[in-house]
């Protein structure tokens, strides 16, 4: 970052001051349900992300595929694999 940030962009400038201990107080741990919810969500993004995927890849393969035997069906006799 440039300093014509308008503003201090360095950490080593800026004074933070003491930390203030009634906030250490206020710090509480989060519930049994929260990480569990976390979890459930990224899930559920991946899922999303994977059927998109295959919603998107899934026909072009099956296109390839038949593409691939309808190629093999007028291949000549001599140059097939073996």
């Amino acid at each position: 970052m440039s300093e014509h940030d308008g503003g201090n962009t360095r950490h080593e400038d800026i004074d933070t001051g003491p930390p203030v201990e009634v906030l250490a107080t206020l710090a509480q741990s989060p519930g049994g349900g929260f990480l569990g919810g976390i979890r459930r969500a990224i899930h559920r993004r991946i899922l999303v992300s994977q059927a998109a995927d295959l919603s998107w890849n899934g026909p072009l393969l099956v296109l390839m595929e038949y593409l691939k035997a309808l190629f093999e069906i007028f291949q000549p006799a001599d140059t097939k694999e073996r």
